[in-house]
């Protein structure tokens, strides 16, 4: 059933030539932005190397979105996953399977991501990735971040399944995530340097910040391996735990 799954993915026209085409042109236009921004004449109209970075990987969590929105949503409007449960298939084994296919879609757009920054130069323009230690801390992260929100993601579409709020409600995630992340980050981190948040406000932004895996993909890295890997071991966890025992007893109409 696996090997079906990950066949449908690799023959479907729209997901995989569209997210590679866009992440190419995405990628070479901020590269070309990059270059030309950065002479000293033009040094104060754009963003800083490392906030260039954290452009591309910034849109993996819409990448998620749009591919659990319209692939994972497509099993149930095509009657496929009906069509599985006829054949015999166990609904954990069906949720197991997209979880899966999930996950390894997230690890190849985070991994071509990363890639095509490294091709195109963008790498050495961040001082943050100073050392090769930094960089493999930098793109382990972004995985996890990124398979943590796909499997997120798809379990929050098998959930709502038999509605079309299924195939929005991970962009309307992503986009409040996104807002939410940008809110935190300017209050923690203000351009003045002048944090204006009281101590239990600062304790309660710093921890969102730190152990929510959406954060990850918009700024560069600010705590520790260990925070990471909580966070996104645990969001992992919660979803699997959830998803299995609500997709299990829901009524599939």
């Amino acid at each position: 059933m696996m090997v079906a799954d990950f066949n449908r993915l690799l023959k479907n026209k729209i997901i995989i030539p569209v997210t590679f085409s866009l992440l190419f042109v995405y990628d070479l236009l901020l590269m070309v932005l990059s270059n030309a921004f950065s002479k000293p004449e033009n040094a104060m109209l754009l963003c800083s190397p490392d906030e260039l970075l954290v452009g591309p990987t910034g849109w993996i969590i819409f990448i998620l979105a749009g591919f659990t929105g319209y692939f994972v949503y497509m099993d149930f409007r095509e009657g496929v996953i009906r069509n599985k449960i006829v054949a015999g298939v166990g609904r954990s084994g069906i949720l197991a399977s997209m979880i899966v296919v999930s996950g390894v879609f997230a690890t190849l757009v985070t991994a071509l991501i990363h890639v095509l920054m490294l091709f195109f130069g963008m790498f050495y323009k961040a001082p943050f990735l100073d050392t090769p230690k930094n960089l493999v801390a930098y793109t382990l992260v972004h995985m996890g971040a990124a398979v943590a929100i796909a499997i997120f993601f798809t379990v929050i579409t098998y959930l709502f399944s038999g509605s079309v709020l299924a195939a929005f409600l991970p962009v309307v995630i992503s986009v409040a995530g996104k807002i939410v992340t940008m809110m935190i980050t300017q209050d923690l981190f203000p351009e003045d340097g002048n944090c204006r948040l009281t101590p239990t406000q600062y304790k309660l932004y710093n921890f969102l910040d730190a152990y929510n895996p959406m954060s990850y993909l918009d700024v560069t890295l600010r705590h520790g391996i260990r925070d990471y890997a909580i966070a996104v071991g645990g969001t992992i966890l919660l979803s699997l735990v959830i998803g299995f025992l609500a997709f299990n007893r829901k009524d599939l109409k």
